[in-house]
């Protein structure tokens, strides 16, 4: 995975999308994500932006499920998809994945150069 920082947590949120299961895996990539935060909402809840660091993390079950949201979270960002293209993609190629073992390269790797100078830190107000 070519990410700068790649943290593995858990938790016990039980999960029902795509499949019944529990947010176990965190995987961060540095993105430059310029959409709105209803927009990622809306796409998958497992999903966190943090716009100063120019962070986008992934929190799902397993590295390859991580992997296949931040793609799809970048296809939504460049317009491949839209939210509901990329959320059908997502569960297609979930149940594929979990339950025939069929690979994709969605879940074997990013599919976009790594960006650098991504965070955003804002204006400052006051001195």
């Amino acid at each position: 995975m070519e990410t700068d920082d790649s943290v593995s947590g858990y938790s016990t949120t039980s999960l029902p999308y795509p499949a019944r299961g529990f947010s176990e895996a965190n995987n961060k990539l540095s993105s430059s994500i310029a959409l709105l935060y209803d927009e990622v909402a809306a796409f998958d809840g497992s999903v966190y932006l943090d716009r100063t660091r120019g962070e986008a993390s992934g929190k799902c079950d397993s590295e390859e499920m991580n992997l296949l949201s931040l793609i799809l979270l970048n296809d939504i960002v460049t317009g491949r998809r839209d939210v509901q293209g990329a959320k059908l993609f997502y569960a297609q190629t979930a149940e594929m994945f979990m339950k025939n073992k069929i690979s994709s390269p969605y879940i074997e790797g990013l599919l976009f150069p790594k960006q650098h100078n991504t965070a955003d830190p804002d204006v400052i107000y006051f001195r």
